[in-house]
């Protein structure tokens, strides 16, 4: 359990740092009209590498979060040491006792159930071959090779980053009690990228004059 615990912190910081990467990726696919906008002004054009690098680190993120090495911290090295019922409740016994609090466990058996699930469903999606085959196009500096592999699209990113949260939610549940609502940090950086696209257009006439 402490394993589990310690590897869940760890990609939780990730999750929560990259969460306002996804907020702003929600808000290019939200602006079917953005690549106009962004050319219409300096400031636009400037948004626009900000856009590469935020699409490039979440692609870079959730590739790396099914990586195979044993030294890096994943989604298959959490999964593998995910506690069974046992260690959950003496887990959340000794959490009790420390806290002076009791609480009931049938919830945390649920979110392990569900956290399995998830995951066995997360290793068969096929959008993890075609991030890898993004990465690979993306580390070649947008060169095509002979033979062009199916690249995951801005919508695959999105889908693959939301499954990842909630998979480590999940782990957060398990091993916390409490959701970390990712969904909220995301929003936020959501609304603020919408608000700066909202803008762009006066950024251009101002810019014009």
């Amino acid at each position: 359990m402490k394993e589990f615990a310690s590897i869940y912190h760890k990609l939780d910081r990730q999750c929560c740092y990259h969460c306002r990467h996804l907020g702003h990726l929600k808000g290019l696919l939200k602006n079917d009209d953005w690549t106009r906008i962004v050319h219409g002004s300096k400031s636009g054009r400037i948004l626009d590498l900000g856009n590469l690098e935020i699409i490039n680190a979440l692609v870079l993120f959730n590739t790396r979060m099914f990586d195979q090495q044993t030294d890096t911290i994943t989604v298959h090295k959490l999964s593998s040491k995910l506690p069974n019922d046992q260690q959950i409740r003496q887990h959340h016994a000794n959490r009790m006792e420390e806290l002076g609090i009791k609480y009931e466990l049938e919830s945390h058996y649920v979110a392990r159930t569900k956290f399995v699930s998830a995951n066995r469903k997360l290793q068969k999606n096929s959008i993890i071959s075609k991030l890898k085959s993004l990465r690979d196009f993306k580390l070649a500096h947008n060169i095509e090779p002979e033979k062009k592999p199916d690249k995951a699209t801005l919508n695959d990113i999105l889908v693959i980053t939301e499954a990842v949260n909630e998979l480590v939610d999940l782990a957060g549940y398990i091993v916390l009690r409490h959701l970390k609502h990712y969904p909220q940090l995301s929003d936020r950086a959501e609304k603020e990228t919408r608000m700066l696209f909202a803008a762009l257009p006066t950024l251009a006439d101002v810019e014009n004059e």
